[in-house]
């Protein structure tokens, strides 16, 4: 069993024919897809700034190749592409609160890149300071 979280280098270097798989077995790549993400409460007047800064986080690193950040919705038919048989896809979402790991690491993502982004003028510094403290929950599928 191979199990990566970066599938998408994995996945073009198996259709370049840089990396073999031989006899049968189990094939695991696990990737995660943020494109989903929004706040649990969007009557909360707070929910749209958190999900325009996180919607334009994802595209700031999406477009300068960091990472993207709605790949994994792509894994199934990239692996169908390489010719792999009983392909089966998994799905599962996950509600965060302000203050654990994954809401963490979003906050983290954002204070990463917040000066190329408002460099850019994509956001403003008023509003990477008040989504990084927002207290919002969100939910993302993984």
């Amino acid at each position: 069993m191979i199990a990566t979280t970066f599938s998408q280098p994995i996945l073009a270097q198996q259709k370049k024919g840089n990396i073999r798989l031989y006899g049968s077995g189990w094939l695991l790549i696990e990737e995660i897809d943020y494109g989903s993400v929004l706040s649990t409460d969007i009557t909360n007047p707070s929910a749209v700034l958190f999900t325009t800064t996180l919607r334009t986080l994802w595209d700031v690193m999406r477009k300068r190749g960091v990472a993207d950040p709605c790949f994994g919705r792509r894994v199934r038919s990239l692996v169908e592409q390489l010719g792999l048989i009983d392909v089966v896809h998994e799905g599962w979402t996950r509600i965060n609160r302000g203050g654990e790991p994954q809401a963490q690491f979003a906050v983290m993502t954002l204070q990463a890149a917040a000066k190329p982004i408002i460099a850019a003028g994509l956001l403003t510094h008023e509003q990477c300071e008040t989504t990084q403290s927002l207290p919002c929950c969100c939910i993302k599928f993984g």
